[in-house]
């Protein structure tokens, strides 16, 4: 610490040395293993592209690419045009593959065969 002496010296005080305890060492994550299944849960509007920077948070880690997938989500999602669905993908060797998990309000939605209503012009209660 600095000390402030009467003619305007600044010395320096050495303290006796402080005994710390042991440091815990830091160990890295396991390393990525492309064998490994791995499943992330996406919800998106059926038969639509959807933001690839709303996908790429999830899919980074997987070193999927966004834009590919989100295509590949909607070519699947065809039968469910205008409806938010919940879509499981399935990653093995940075292959996807794409599985619609429907919920129950897209299921009524579904069954009541609403027409798809036009997102940009049409909103939510309307």
């Amino acid at each position: 610490s600095l000390v402030l002496f009467q003619g305007g010296i600044v010395g320096l005080v050495h303290k006796p040395s402080v005994v710390l305890p042991p440091v815990l060492f830091f160990t890295m994550p396991p390393k990525f293993d492309p064998t490994q299944v791995q499943t992330v849960l996406v919800r998106a509007v059926g038969g639509e592209v959807g933001a690839t920077s709303a996908l790429a948070p999830k899919l980074g880690p997987l070193k999927l690419p966004p834009k590919k997938i989100g295509e590949d989500i909607a070519k699947n999602t065809k039968d469910w045009k205008g409806i938010r669905i919940s879509v499981l993908l399935t990653v093995q060797n940075r292959q996807a593959t794409i599985s619609v998990v429907p919920t129950s309000t897209s299921l009524i939605m579904r069954a009541l065969k609403e027409p798809p209503r036009d997102r940009k012009k049409v909103k939510n209660g309307a």
